[in-house]
């Protein structure tokens, strides 16, 4: 029986069936991920990690009922595949067997760990928000960062402003009266929407990730969409790739990505202080122009 480096080192097409038996260890286990066919339906897809004494190689499972057999730590005998030479990869179809059998002898730790981290490879390096901007498109990241608004700083711009400069009677009062409105938004963030990907409705929404080194968009996709954040929250993003669109850099969720959220009651970032005051102090003024105009008109 030949080995994983016979089979891909013997030359032959890219990609190409293999039907005789294949012998190897399962040395790790990925997640299902979810896509669609060039039909429109949907699929799932399974990565698995192979191993035997003279290589490892990466195993794609499209049928996912062979997926009790492929347990970690089990010998299988694999049957009707697709070998990927390219891409050092095993296609288990729903023409293929899985079976199990006796243990492969003489595999090196070193040889099953290498299996393992083609299933489950380690997160991309965390690295600080404002690296993002420099790094090239298509580059994996891990950030952590502070979920934050637009509408937050601009208020907090503005009411900056009105501490600054002189502003009419007639501006401030205008201002007020909008400012309720304006806050409603403050706490905000992006709704999820929904837009065609490959003729499909997907969901999506937007968020802006802050650091103590910058800011950048953060696009969530499809079930990341739906995930419950706030304004405030600290969360940690892995395996999220940069976006370049209109001469801006962001991050993208991928299939790779996991999303930890740490909800907030209250925002933690450095100018929540700062706006409450603003905010109390703006409250306080518009009362007291209402009680003023309410006079005036009684004179």
């Amino acid at each position: 029986m030949k080995t994983l480096n016979d089979i891909f080192q013997s030359g032959g097409h890219a990609s190409a069936p293999y039907n005789a038996a294949i012998k190897v260890a399962v040395c790790g286990i990925g997640q299902v991920v979810q896509y669609r066919n060039a039909n429109g339906d949907q699929r799932e897809s399974m990565t698995v990690g192979f191993a035997d004494q003279s290589m490892a190689v990466k195993g794609t499972l499209y049928d996912l009922t062979k997926k009790e057999t492929l347990r970690v730590g089990t010998t299988v005998m694999l049957m009707n595949t697709i070998i990927k030479r390219d891409m050092k990869t095993i296609v288990i179809t729903n023409k293929s067997k899985v079976l199990k059998t006796s243990p492969l002898a003489n595999i090196s730790e070193e040889r099953i760990k290498e299996g393992h981290a083609l299933a489950c490879p380690p997160p991309a390096d965390r690295v600080q928000i404002k690296s993002v901007h420099s790094s090239p498109v298509k580059t994996l990241v891990t950030i952590r960062g502070q979920i934050i608004s637009v509408s937050e700083l601009c208020i907090l711009f503005v009411v900056i402003q009105m501490n600054l400069y002189y502003v009419s009677l007639l501006h401030t009062i205008t201002f007020l009266n909008k400012f309720t409105t304006m806050n409603t938004c403050f706490k905000q963030e992006e709704m999820e929407r929904t837009v065609k990907v490959g003729g499909v409705d997907t969901s999506v929404r937007s968020l802006r990730v802050k650091d103590e080194t910058a800011v950048c968009k953060v696009t969530l996709w499809r079930d990341f969409a739906k995930r419950k954040t706030s304004v405030g929250s600290h969360i940690q993003i892995t395996d999220v790739a940069v976006q370049l669109y209109n001469d801006e850099k962001s991050l993208s969720t991928t299939t790779r990505t996991t999303l930890e959220v740490r909800l907030m009651k209250i925002l933690m970032n450095d100018n929540s202080y700062l706006f409450k005051r603003c905010f109390n102090a703006i409250y306080s003024l518009k009362m007291k122009l209402f009680i003023f105009r309410k006079w005036k008109l009684q004179k």
